[in-house]
């Protein structure tokens, strides 16, 4: 996964690289900060949960929300 960017050396390239690069902190703005990620379960489904159970789920969490940034940045 990646954002390919053919580099054009003309002052239009590195304009136009500039603007990508400016967009992609904008859009970083917005992730800024804490965020808050809601899991799909019940409360008695995480009560019912080991505590192993549910750091995987915390961390199935936190990927996929980085992953859905990462999609969000390089459009």
């Amino acid at each position: 996964m990646g954002k390919t960017i053919k580099v054009d050396l003309s002052t239009n390239g590195i304009k136009k690289i500039q603007k990508e690069l400016t967009n992609m902190q904008k859009k970083l703005q917005q992730y800024e900060g804490e965020q808050k990620i809601t899991l799909p379960y019940s409360q008695q489904e995480w009560e019912n949960m080991t505590e192993y159970e549910k750091n995987e789920a915390i961390e199935e969490a936190k990927k996929k929300y980085i992953d859905e940034i990462k999609k969000d940045l390089f459009k």
